[in-house]
């Protein structure tokens, strides 16, 4: 999965191997959020991007980036399974 995300970072980019495959997991699932509707390079590009801002700050969980996108982009965030088994 983060082969999908490497051709938008920057050549300098230092991320580890588990940084670049939370931020490979969010790619493809807000990718996967994105199919029901045209989906052109730039917007691609603008959700590689917002994922990258968010692992530079140090979010790593894959669960998070997503959320962060959508919500950014104004797309319905997935509702996390932790979610579900509140007490």
């Amino acid at each position: 999965m983060p082969e999908r995300i490497r051709p938008f970072l920057a050549p300098d980019s230092a991320f580890d191997s588990d940084a670049l495959a939370a931020m490979g997991e969010a790619f493809d699932r807000v990718k996967e959020k994105l199919d029901g509707r045209t989906t052109r390079q730039i917007e691609l590009y603008q959700v590689a991007r917002l994922i990258i801002a968010h692992a530079r700050e140090g979010e790593r969980d894959p669960d998070r980036l997503c959320n962060s996108v959508c919500a950014t982009l104004g797309i319905q965030p997935e509702t996390p399974m932790s979610a579900n088994h509140s007490s």
